[in-house]
């Protein structure tokens, strides 16, 4: 049975809704809670800002990531490592880091990481302890990253709403749209992403309007359905969001379902196991 992890943005006043990320079934029914851990907290960033000057709380869990194992949970410049099976913390991964990390993506041996605020892909070797950078332009914003078929990585640079989103397999860009995107699914000739100022899923050369707006962000596909994490809040994370997951069905073209997320004040990501 496949499971939906999910990561939400915390807060440092106080310990409601400081959670590692939750774990939903293929029902979408809660299935576990992974209880806040004090280690993955990052008060090393706490003067640190992004580019529009805004801080980010220090325990704020982002990308996810697996292996056969493992889960990896990404929070600023530290990487969780969780039992894939029965979801125990079992300590921090020791690769270099970044405030406002985002997406992270292991692969074999390395861990790639989407270094935000640093303008930067790292590259992770986990058996040698070495690391090198993905050179990106200044305030690009990179924030997702994916695997492709044909073994590429594959990432999206929001750009800050200055142009449009654009997307690259290696160095190649394959797609610019959008504005302020996020999240990437590369499968067979379907392209999919989330065009979060327009409050749209972009499928190909469509589009189509996400029910009741809001900040959409975290994608995940499962058969013939996407996921799409919304939070509908303007003033995150002072004021507790609405938090839910949208249905999308790609036999229908058309949105199916809504289900409620009230474990997280902002869903930061999203995948399945």
């Amino acid at each position: 049975m496949s499971k939906l992890i999910i990561t939400g943005r915390g807060t440092d006043l106080g310990v409601r809704h400081n959670h590692n990320f939750i774990v939903y079934n293929d029902s979408y029914e809660l299935e576990y809670t992974s209880d806040y851990e004090s280690e993955l907290k990052d008060i090393s960033i706490r003067d640190q800002r992004d580019w529009s000057g805004k801080p980010r709380p220090a325990f704020r869990p982002f990308g996810i990531t697996f292996d056969n194992d493992k889960i990896y949970i990404a929070n600023h410049t530290k990487i969780g490592i969780f039992n894939k099976t029965t979801y125990a913390y079992e300590g921090l991964l020791g690769t270099p880091g970044f405030f406002n990390t985002h997406q992270i993506l292991k692969k074999n041996n390395i861990m790639y990481t989407a270094n935000t605020r640093h303008d930067t892909i790292g590259v992770h070797n986990l058996d040698t302890d070495e690391s090198t950078y993905i050179n990106l332009p200044e305030r690009s914003h990179v924030n997702s990253l994916f695997w492709s078929e044909d073994n590429k990585l594959c990432y999206v640079l929001h750009n800050r709403g200055t142009k449009l989103s654009q997307f690259f397999k290696d160095e190649v860009k394959i797609k610019e749209i959008g504005k302020c995107c996020h999240d990437l699914i590369l499968e067979g000739d379907n392209f999919y992403t989330l065009d979060t100022y327009n409050k749209k899923l972009r499928i190909n050369d469509n589009e189509y309007e996400v029910p009741d707006g809001g900040f959409i962000r975290g994608l995940a596909k499962l058969g013939n359905e996407l996921v799409i994490g919304q939070s509908l809040t303007s003033d995150i994370p002072k004021t507790p969001a609405d938090c839910f997951l949208h249905i999308f069905n790609l036999t229908s073209n058309t949105f199916t379902g809504k289900i409620s997320i009230p474990e997280v004040r902002e869903i930061t990501d999203i995948k399945w196991i």
